[in-house]
């Protein structure tokens, strides 16, 4: 109860704190007013000058907020009218817009603006929502006014959909190529994804000779290993000398079936009366909505949202238009899958103005509540940090349900770039004078961790440029053979920023020469006898297990219930229980080679009980639990049968090598190294290993599918949400495509044939449904 008070106390000092802020603004445009009437003569742009760059007394604001750094070649011609293009260090554009906008520009659009009009390529970096998206369209308009053509290029197949709808609403002339959809593809502006750009510069297409401009968005997916591969940095390069050669005009779930149900109306019986529901019923009465609300767990994204089902926020006239759009957007669908779960009971939620917004949601559902977000009929979104990515989707208010962090090691503090992404959303431009950013805390945090994540620096723009064989066939395959390995590395982003770091790293080499000049080099000595400590010693096991399986004597101890450990020549099977043993198969029977044997790699001293009938399931999950249980009882490793004192074994050869196995065993434990790995975890779990990167868990849901399962019964074999589901069917789609690709290129028919059929034996229903943004 006193908890519950001292929330309901904060919250009443928040909203009364508000209500303050709002007095205070009503107060503050009042004088603003009055100064703008007083000096309206003073602030005046003179005639035949554009209010592009405001009057001389708003310039000194220009150091503040925009850092404008100029890098030139050897031998660019810095030759411009200066009365209308400024300077190198100073650009200013005083001539007829491309394109004007309702609202005073920020300096640093002013001043890409003026580089464009300058016919100089920018790289502008501002924190999200600033209006980068701006200077974009404006050099879609200059591509526009000069009769040229314009490329906008995104990293992902889903951001260049939705730039395509947003480019579409404000140009006459706008087409799309993606590598499932082509739209227009003769438009002066084409919207594509990096990858289709790449391909277009491999294959030395025509359209390239045509463009004006090329806009990157989303640049710094170059620092992402994993999509390095789509937006790769030459791409840069060979535009820059593809346009050189051209004269410059002189005028950029968990989910799915009754789990999904289960699911959802599981989270609709929440009470309503948790924080976040409180706070987002102060919003609201104080109209401070649209609000997004960041959790960084999708389920919990999905909880918070149906804990709201005492609220709503719509009107009946606004609950119509969305069932309208809602009943209109699924008609892409199939009357089966237009009764999925995951979508029916999306519309209640959606008709109150509360949606949810994760990447585990299915495509069709996720970009219909983007699309009413955006029209203003969703007041209250549940939403990852995926969310602050991409679309300029601004909402007047955010909140942050946590300021910690699952990023896969540790629960860790947000980062001061992740921070300015998602806050960055609150506030929208020409609308409100202020963004309100409220942050959930349910822990004492220290200062010094507050003032870093909301004042400190971003992380920086590192380049994890690669120059793959793949390039370099790729630019070896192109005519004129203008482009080289080396010229590709020199004028890469990657060099430039190695140079640059270059006097540190000699410093540092240095550094490092010195201390291994010092250093004593008995280590090496160390190294090897440990090595060759591991191999005698695996000598050593292989001559006594070969004499303890021998037939003679292993089979008084190849009982029921006997663990034993199982290799299939390079194949270790791990530990497996002895359920029965055939000392002399028929001559007609068939025994399982892995079985056999001579493939016992171990005998352990444990037995455990065994059901005398194996055929029910629960028997056979059973005896697993029960070695999975050992597994963890013992995790150096299960005792095994000692060949000596549990077998009874007196050859006088193997007990002296059984001896000298225990001396070397003894000195391996003894080794410096030995603790050195211990102490360091170096030890590898070859089944632990393999099953973090080797994942199979969706092999018999993906092998369904292929098969005409419909949608809704696969997603009865998971608890995986459906987005993913759909989103690994669509990689493996497109990975299908490239060996299909390949085994052409080799002549593979058949191979080719292969690949095909299991491409098509995926492309089909909810997995490939339309984009709503098409």
């Amino acid at each position: 109860m006193a908890i519950a008070c001292q929330i309901q106390d904060i919250l009443d000092v928040l909203s009364s704190r508000i209500e303050e802020m709002v007095e205070v603004d009503n107060s503050s445009k009042r004088k603003a007013a009055k100064l703008d009437s007083e000096d309206n003569a003073a602030a005046a742009v003179p005639d035949g000058q554009h209010p592009l760059l405001g009057s001389a007394a708003k310039r000194p604001n220009l150091a503040r907020s925009c850092i404008h750094e100029v890098a030139v070649p050897i031998g660019y011609d810095l030759a411009k009218d200066e009365a209308v293009n400024g300077t190198l260090s100073n650009p200013v554009f005083n001539g007829e817009m491309a394109k004007t906008y309702p609202f005073q520009l920020d300096p640093f659009q002013s001043v890409s603006i003026a580089c464009l009009e300058r016919n100089e390529s920018i790289l502008v970096s501002a924190h999200t929502s600033a209006g980068k998206t701006a200077i974009a369209e404006y050099a879609i308009a200059m591509s526009f006014r000069d009769k040229q053509r314009v490329i906008y290029t995104s990293p992902l197949k889903a951001l260049s959909n939705q730039k395509y709808r947003e480019l579409s609403q404000e140009f006459s002339d706008v087409g799309l190529m993606t590598g499932d959809v082509t739209l227009q593809p003769n438009a002066t502006c084409l919207v594509m994804t990096t990858e289709i750009l790449r391909a277009m510069l491999y294959r030395g297409s025509e359209v390239i000779k045509e463009v004006g401009w090329v806009i990157f968005d989303e640049i710094h997916y170059m620092k992402d290993l994993d999509e390095n591969d789509q937006f790769r940095e030459d791409n840069f390069l060979k535009l820059q000398d593809t346009f050189a050669k051209q004269p410059i005009q002189p005028d950029g779930r968990k989910g799915g079936g009754p789990k999904a149900s289960g699911r959802i109306a599981k989270c609709g019986t929440a009470s309503g009366t948790s924080d976040i529901y409180r706070i987002v019923k102060m919003i609201m009465e104080h109209k401070f909505q649209p609000v997004i609300i960041f959790s960084f767990s999708r389920r919990e994204c999905e909880h918070h949202a149906m804990s709201m089902s005492k609220l709503d926020f719509n009107t009946e006239e606004e609950k119509d238009n969305i069932e309208q759009v809602f009943r209109s957007a699924i008609l892409y669908l199939s009357e089966e899958d237009r009764g999925l779960p995951a979508i029916e009971l999306m519309l209640p939620l959606l008709k109150r103005g509360i949606a949810v917004h994760h990447s585990g949601l299915l495509p069709i559902i996720k970009e219909l509540v983007e699309v009413l977000f955006q029209e203003g009929l969703v007041k209250a979104l549940f939403a990852t940090e995926t969310f602050a990515m991409g679309l300029n989707m601004p909402a007047k208010t955010v909140v942050f349900t946590s300021v910690k962090k699952w990023d896969g090691d540790s629960n860790r503090y947000i980062g001061s770039g992740e921070y300015i992404q998602m806050s960055g959303r609150a506030g929208r431009r020409g609308k409100d004078e202020r963004g309100i950013c409220v942050i959930m805390i349910d822990e004492k945090m220290e200062m010094s961790v507050i003032k870093d994540m909301v004042l400190g620096k971003p992380a920086p723009l590192i380049s994890t440029f690669r120059l793959s064989y793949y390039t370099i066939l790729n630019l070896l395959s192109r005519a004129e053979g203008q482009f080289t390995a080396e010229h590709v590395i020199r004028n890469s982003f990657h060099q430039f920023q190695y140079e640059k770091a270059l006097p540190e790293v000699v410093q540092k080499i240095t550094s490092l020469e010195n201390e291994a000049s010092l250093l004593d080099s008995s280590g090496e000595n160390d190294l090897a006898e440990y090595h060759k400590l591991v191999l005698d010693i695996s000598e050593l096991e292989k001559k006594i297990m070969s004499e303890m399986i021998r037939p003679e004597r292993a089979l008084l101890y190849l009982v029921p219930g006997r663990l034993v450990k199982v290799r299939d020549g390079s194949t270790d099977w791990g530990w497996g229980v002895v359920v029965n043993v055939v000392k002399k198969p028929a001559a007609s029977s068939t025994l399982p080679p892995a079985l056999s044997a001579s493939r016992v790699s171990g005998l352990s001293s444990v037995r455990i009980n065994i059901p005398s009938d194996l055929r029910p399931p629960e028997a056979r999950q059973n005896i697993l639990s029960a070695v999975q249980e050992l597994g963890k009882r013992y995790p150096q490793g299960l005792p095994k049968l000692h060949p000596i004192a549990d077998m009874g074994i007196e050859e006088p050869e193997l007990v002296d090598v059984v001896h000298k196995l225990e001396v070397l065993e003894q000195k391996l434990g003894s080794h410096p190294l030995h603790k050195v790995q211990r102490k360091c975890k170096l030890d590898v779990n070859v089944e632990e290993y393999v099953e973090s990167t080797c994942k199979p868990y969706l092999m018999d849901v993906i092998y369904s599918w292929s098969k005409g399962s419909t949608f809704g019964e696969v997603i009865e074999m998971t608890d995986i949400f459906e987005g993913s589901i759909i989103r690994l069917v669509r990689r493996l789609d497109e990975f299908l495509n490239q060996l299909k690709a390949a085994a052409e290129a080799v002549g593979e028919v058949n191979l080719e044939n292969k690949f095909g059929s299991a491409s098509e034996s995926l492309r089909r229903g909810i997995m490939f449904a339309n984009s709503l943004y098409l």
